[in-house]
């Protein structure tokens, strides 16, 4: 093993997404989340933000929601660069 070089174990997954879904009323994707018998919503952000439970999903899981989460973050910074411009050209 070279000098920094990690350790990754393989380790059964906690966590499974079950469905992902638009919710209009917030306007983000909500996931159910399942865990033994438990099922959970979240949303891409509270779960880029829980790393017990990012860690703990499959690696497919874990990249379905970073693109959510990086592709609701850029979608937002677009509505609000033309919401600055439109103030800008109102002016």
């Amino acid at each position: 093993m070279l000098k920094g070089e990690k350790i990754i174990l393989a380790v059964e997954p906690e966590y499974k997404i079950l469905s992902k879904k638009f919710n209009r009323d917030i306007r983000q994707y909500v996931f159910t989340i399942k865990k033994a018998e438990i099922q959970f919503d979240r949303t891409a952000n509270e779960l880029a933000l829980d790393k017990s439970i990012l860690f703990s999903l499959p690696s497919e899981d874990i990249y379905d929601v970073g693109y959510t989460h990086g592709s609701e973050a850029v979608l937002k910074e677009r509505v609000a660069l033309l919401e600055t411009k439109r103030k800008l050209n109102s002016k």
